[in-house]
């Protein structure tokens, strides 16, 4: 399914089309989630008319990745920069249209990556790993980068990733996207089997050395730090998810079912 075949199926004017590319955990059980529009090729965060993000409890029907939702903006953000280039209130919740493979959305995305980290972001990172708050430029980008280049491990009972880019620069990230949560965190007991990070990294060897994969990189809300001193606030790197050439999640647990 190509983007002009759904655009054909699903006309802007009518569905606005959203292609949704990750979805991320909150805190207090909340979900990000985020997408690319077909009609345009922009990406935007879809959120609750309030502002809010999405309660998605038992019910991941309309929101997961690959989905093609219809959404109805209300036209108002009202958040900063550099989060408001894509934050998009919605007028209610969004309708499932279709559900691609991996593969099918890997085809998609592909062409509206780019080849590295810094590129994705057109700014120079603090340290690699954050931007200060109200910074113009994107909160949501979509890299792609060689199996070989990347590897998952953990710290303090969170799962990261670590990226050698093609510019030479190292990244280290968090991983928020819910399914590798779900199937590989060590924090995620709710999981059955239970996986952590050396089972992550057989799931990505499943994939040949030099095989592309798209890396979902995302940008956490300004935060003032641990003693709330930070001055400006910083939004960190974080790991939105990973989509391979061929549909590789059904190889462990799966995404998640509850």
């Amino acid at each position: 399914m190509t983007r002009k075949e759904l655009l054909a199926k699903y006309p802007p004017e009518k569905y606005n089309p959203v292609l949704v590319t990750e979805v991320t955990r909150m805190s207090k059980g909340t979900y990000c989630v985020a997408g690319l529009a077909l009609a345009t090729g922009k990406m935007l965060r879809p959120l609750q008319a309030n502002g809010n993000n999405w309660s998605l409890g038992k019910d991941r029907s309309v929101f997961g990745v690959g989905h093609v939702i219809a959404c109805r903006p209300t036209g108002q953000s009202g958040t900063v920069k550099p989060h408001s280039l894509e934050d998009t209130p919605l007028k209610a919740t969004p309708s499932l249209l279709e559900e691609l493979t991996e593969d099918q959305t890997y085809k998609l995305l592909i062409g509206s990556t780019a080849p590295s980290v810094a590129a994705g972001f057109g700014v120079e990172l603090e340290d690699n790993k954050y931007v200060i708050a109200e910074t113009n430029c994107p909160s949501l980008v979509g890299i792609r980068a060689e199996r070989r280049s990347m590897r998952f491990h953990e710290s303090y009972g969170k799962l990261r990733l670590s990226l050698d880019d093609t510019d030479g620069e190292y990244y280290d990230a968090k991983v928020t996207c819910d399914t590798l949560q779900h199937v590989f965190s060590p924090g995620d007991e709710s999981a059955e089997p239970h996986f952590g990070a050396a089972e992550a990294n057989e799931w990505l060897e499943v994939n040949d050395d030099d095989d592309e994969l798209i890396i979902r990189i995302g940008l956490a809300r300004p935060w003032d730090g641990p003693q709330k001193s930070w001055d400006p606030k910083r939004c960190y790197l974080q790991v939105n998810g990973i989509i391979c050439p061929q549909d590789n999640y059904h190889i462990f647990a799966g995404p998640p079912s509850t």
